[in-house]
């Protein structure tokens, strides 16, 4: 009886009696608590939430992102600049 206490209490006031699935808070939260489980993990990882949310975690993921902002923001062009990439 108490789980299902705490079931109910975690569903984000959608109607039982509406055929609707059922949505959970609390997503923001456990993605930010995995991706700083897993920052020093070496490997990049794709978590997906109960929610459908994807989430990429691990040290790989970062080494990507700084990879990525460097093809978008070169440092010849943005350097000094805080225009939007499309605009350098």
């Amino acid at each position: 009886m108490n789980n299902q206490m705490h079931t109910e209490s975690a569903l984000s006031g959608v109607a039982k009696s509406s055929g609707a699935p059922a949505r959970y808070r609390g997503g923001g939260q456990a993605a930010e608590l995995l991706m700083r489980l897993f920052r020093r993990y070496p490997d990049a990882l794709t978590l997906r939430l109960w929610d459908g949310t994807s989430i990429r975690a691990g040290a790989a993921r970062i080494e990507s992102k700084i990879a990525a902002n460097a093809v978008k923001y070169p440092v010849e062009k943005a350097k000094g600049r805080s225009a939007k990439y499309t605009e350098l």
